[in-house]
């Protein structure tokens, strides 16, 4: 029989997924060169095959930009374009 017992309560699984948020956010930054003269952030982590920057966050792999933006201002609504 399989059990439906919650893996984490409501309050656990807030505090993991902030936690999982500032390791992901910790390792972003440590691959972004802020001191480009122009201003630029400058990724420094790998790359998809489009040029975009990518982290891995659970099992997920989102573009770092977007990451950045929903960690900062929240879902990207389906009309928004998110520019890097």
């Amino acid at each position: 029989m399989i059990s439906m017992t919650p893996r984490f309560t409501p309050a656990a699984l807030s505090k993991h997924l902030a936690a999982t948020e500032a390791r992901c956010l910790n390792r972003i930054l440590s691959q972004i060169d802020t001191q480009d003269e122009s201003g630029c952030w400058i990724w420094t982590g790998g790359t998809d095959e489009f040029g975009y920057g990518r982290v891995r966050v659970g099992r997920e792999s989102p573009r770092v930009h977007r990451f950045m933006y929903e960690l900062h201002k929240g879902p990207i609504e389906s009309d928004l374009i998110v520019r890097h």
